[in-house]
């Protein structure tokens, strides 16, 4: 699925911050302001406010994650990436909790570089979510599947899908945001 932010046929996945707006471009290397260093930029992250990480069992609660997912659910994977890397961070960057938001940090950055036509990079970033997220699923939930809302098993199949498809997926576009993954990252109410 691809879609451009000119496309109106495209169904949008759902978001789950619908107040908080989008940024006007998902940041591309080489092809827009950069979004903090850059006059211009959207500035999103906001890396000024308070980074809450309350733990695994208020995933609901924690905007940041939720932001993440509707940044990446809508082809901002630069933005998906800096937003998580803020939670990695709170989350003490060494531990599995921490490692979860690093799984998603190398999703979202896999993606970006489909997005930066680079299909290696694709397929490094995307095989390292997933040999990370084997090495912390069984600590995270044991014989379960859910972790702060998230199927582990659906985020490998993401991983796995990114690697097998980087060379059909990796385009060197100027469109403000393109969606490049056939899938959206979902959280399930529990």
């Amino acid at each position: 699925m691809s879609t451009d932010s000119t496309d109106s046929a495209t169904v949008a996945p759902p978001r789950l911050l619908p107040a908080v707006s989008l940024p006007p471009y998902a940041f591309v290397s080489g092809k827009f302001p950069h979004p903090l260093r850059d006059d211009d930029g959207h500035g999103e992250p906001d890396l000024n406010q308070s980074v809450r990480w309350g733990g695994p069992a208020k995933w609901q609660d924690c905007t940041l994650f939720l932001r993440g997912i509707d940044l990446f659910n809508h082809g901002y994977y630069w933005e998906a990436h800096e937003t998580w890397e803020l939670l990695w961070t709170a989350a003490g960057r060494e531990d599995c909790h921490a490692d979860f938001f690093k799984v998603l940090i190398k999703l979202a950055i896999s993606a970006l570089k489909a997005r930066e036509n680079r299909p290696n990079g694709v397929r490094r970033q995307a095989t390292a979510a997933r040999d990370l997220l084997d090495d912390i699923r069984p600590i995270l939930v044991g014989s379960g599947d859910v972790y702060m809302g998230t199927s582990l098993t659906e985020l490998r199949r993401h991983a796995d899908w990114l690697a097998q498809h980087c060379d059909d997926i990796s385009q060197n576009c100027n469109s403000r945001v393109r969606i490049v993954v056939p899938f959206v990252l979902a959280t399930i109410v529990q």
